[in-house]
């Protein structure tokens, strides 16, 4: 999948990945179903639902998993919305163990 431009929608099946190249900072919203979205270097893992976003750093690559059928954008850095939920942190084990199953 390309990366999509900013404001966007994109969307992804169930199970389906897709891969943004993190040159400048990312704000990634999740507008409907659930991703997790983890970041290369980023020891962090995300498990997004719908109505949260997650910012990134310029590092390296950012890949998006859906869990469930999703629709998500891809933001500026100045465009607001609600900061993840503290219920994320659950996920962030969750995502670790995912890393861990390669």
């Amino acid at each position: 999948m390309t990366d999509p431009a900013a404001g966007e929608y994109a969307f992804l099946k169930q199970n389906e990945a897709a891969v943004l190249t993190a040159r400048v900072t990312h704000r990634i919203a999740c507008e409907a179903g659930r991703l997790w979205v983890t970041q290369d270097g980023n020891p962090r893992d995300y498990v997004l639902e719908a109505g949260e976003c997650v910012t990134f750093r310029p590092r390296s690559r950012i890949v998006i998993f859906a869990l469930e059928a999703a629709r998500y954008r891809v933001l500026a850095p100045r465009q607001t919305l609600a900061a993840v939920s503290p219920g994320t942190r659950f996920f962030q084990k969750f995502g670790a163990a995912l890393r861990g199953m390669n």
